[in-house]
């Protein structure tokens, strides 16, 4: 039985670190000359979003969006150092995912069909095991359990 909870243990943390890392990479792509154009031209056709180009300048909004993915991903990261921040990383990510999920569902233009299976024009794959892997930190912090 050890050796499943040493292996239940090291697939937690990995699962935890390869989350935290998707969530830093894409907030930081989001801050390089490319990453402003590309949320412009998803956000400005989402019926949520079209007045926020009225308000703040393409750059603005890009650092809107990366800096909550960027200090979610570093909350996952301490959360395997310290158990009790994994309350507030799994809460956080289990609201940051579902916004996220809801939001690529309800894109307009977002989804086509390739090889007759219909897909997204955005990674949605990540956000469902990054929901789950969220859920989990959390449900281990409620439980008292340390990584």
């Amino acid at each position: 039985m050890e050796n499943g909870t040493k292996i239940s243990r090291w697939a937690y943390k990995l699962s935890v670190i390869a989350s935290a890392a998707a969530l830093i990479t894409i907030g930081l792509f989001r801050l390089l000359p490319g990453g402003p154009e590309m949320d412009r031209e998803m956000l400005s056709g989402h019926f949520f979003f079209k007045w926020i180009y009225m308000v703040f300048t393409p750059t603005t909004v890009s650092i809107l969006l990366a800096v909550p993915g960027v200090a979610l991903g570093i909350l996952l990261l301490a959360s395997l150092r310290k158990a009790s921040l994994g309350r507030y990383a799994g809460i956080g990510g289990i609201v940051f995912f579902i916004w996220s999920l809801a939001f690529i569902l309800s894109v307009p233009g977002i989804w086509m069909i390739g090889h007759g299976i219909p897909q997204t024009v955005l990674l949605i794959s990540k956000d469902v095991p990054n929901l789950a892997i969220s859920l989990r930190v959390w449900a281990n912090s409620l439980n008292g359990l340390k990584a």
